[in-house]
Parts: structure tokens; sequence; C-alpha cells
């Protein structure tokens, strides 16, 4: 992580994100976690607080060679073991069939290959498995759709690859997983161009 994302981009994402009606949506996402866990992207940790209390441990992979201060303080404080890795969302460093819940939350929006990534969601998957995800994507039309277009470009560059012109619910309808649920919903809590968000769950047959 360079200077910018790691001194500028990341804090001011961590307050944006933090807000207790994100927080009600990472809650449903979450809700049906259950057995060995991958969470891929933890960040700042902002997820952990809100897995259901079964939880106790979770493998977390992020770019960097360390957990985020800020990650291992929140999974001190939900008594959430963390064990971390650092490798790349379009190449997990993971066995076949190994994790029964894969969780992605605003992740998919910032990886430069998300149906990669989500191929490899499915593969480090046990048949029965699930991917949990929470994602902001671009909306169907009118002018928010032309708006996020246009700032899309110069967004990437601000926003350390993030887009909110990603067609994110299309990647997963086309994924090697049986698509079981999939919600649309505006959260006034999230930035305007990045309000639109899809919640749901996939299963790998």
């Amino acid at each position: 992580m360079g200077f910018y994302e790691r001194a500028i981009f990341s804090p001011i994402c961590d307050r944006a994100l933090d807000q207790p009606e994100i927080h009600a949506e990472r809650t449903r996402t979450l809700s049906p976690t259950r057995g060995t866990v991958l969470e891929v992207g933890v960040g700042t940790g902002l997820n952990l607080s809100d897995y259901p209390r079964s939880v106790h441990r979770i493998t977390a992979l992020t770019r960097d060679r360390t957990l985020d201060l800020r990650a291992a303080e929140r999974a001190r404080k939900s008594a959430i073991a963390v064990s971390h890795h650092s490798g790349d969302a379009c190449r997990l460093p993971f066995q076949p069939r190994q994790f029964d819940t894969v969780v992605c939350t605003f992740i998919l929006c910032s990886v430069s290959r998300p149906a990669e990534a989500v191929a490899e969601f499915a593969r480090v998957l046990r048949p029965g498995g699930q991917l949990l995800f929470l994602e902001h994507v671009v909306v169907d039309g009118g002018g928010l759709r032309l708006a996020q277009r246009m700032w899309s470009p110069l967004g990437r560059m601000v926003n350390c690859g993030c887009s909110p012109a990603r067609d994110t619910a299309r990647i997963l309808r086309e994924a090697p997983l049986q698509l079981d649920e999939l919600t649309e919903l505006d959260v006034p809590a999230m930035p305007w161009l990045y309000r639109h968000l899809i919640r749901g769950r996939a299963t790998r047959l």
C-alpha cells in the first residue's frame, strides 16, 4: 500500500463507511456466516463487529504484508481471531475447497479483474459453500448512471481503483456459482455516486 492510500484514502474511506446504516447492511450480509471463513479485503476490519456471535475465527486476505492496525484492534474488541494472509484476490493463496464461507464487501469495485476474483472465490469454496457479498454498483439508468460513468475514470485514480460504474451484479450472475439471493438497495449514508448497493448470497454447487 502506497503513502496516499495508507495515509489519506484509507482513513477517509474508513470514516465514510463506519456508519450505523452501513453496519446494518453488513450485519444482514454476514448473518448466514458459518464454518471456515475467508474474508477477502478485510481492510480496516469494519466487518468484524458485524459477524454473528457464533464466528470466532476468520482467515483474512489483504494486499499488505501485515494486518491493518485498525483491523487488529477491531478484531480484539470483537473477540474474533484473525489469521492474516497477503495476496491477490485474483490469485488466492489457498487450496481448492478450503472454506465454507467467503465474504467480500466493497471489494469487487476495486479489483482489476473482478470476474477472475469471483471465479477464485468459487474455487476455494467447498461444495455447498457460500459467497456473501455487499457491493456498490452502477444503477440501471438515468442521471445517476451518467454521473457514475463520467466520474469513474477520475474516481479510479482518486479512490485507489474503486469505480462507481462497475456492473458487479452481472459479474455475479455469470459466475460459476448459483446466485441464491441478490437484493438491490439505496443507502443514503453512502456517498451519492456509491449509494446503490447489492447484497446477497451465492452457493458453490
